[in-house]
């Protein structure tokens, strides 16, 4: 009997460790796609700013 109630537990914990796992994939990859559009974002502001400072020096 102890031997099934061990084996639920280990089952249930790798079952909820993989799920936990493929959460915190999904989360990471969502990040690493937000901090990409924000480095875009940065990066066009910089590019806005430049111009910007072009221009009023002229």
């Amino acid at each position: 009997m102890e031997d099934v109630i061990f084996a639920a537990v280990v089952g249930f914990g790798l079952g909820v460790g993989v799920s936990h796992c493929i959460r915190a994939v999904q989360e990471g990859s969502r990040q690493i796609k937000a901090w990409r559009m924000r480095r875009k974002l940065i990066r066009h502001i910089r590019e806005l700013e430049d111009r910007a400072m072009r221009n009023f020096k002229v």
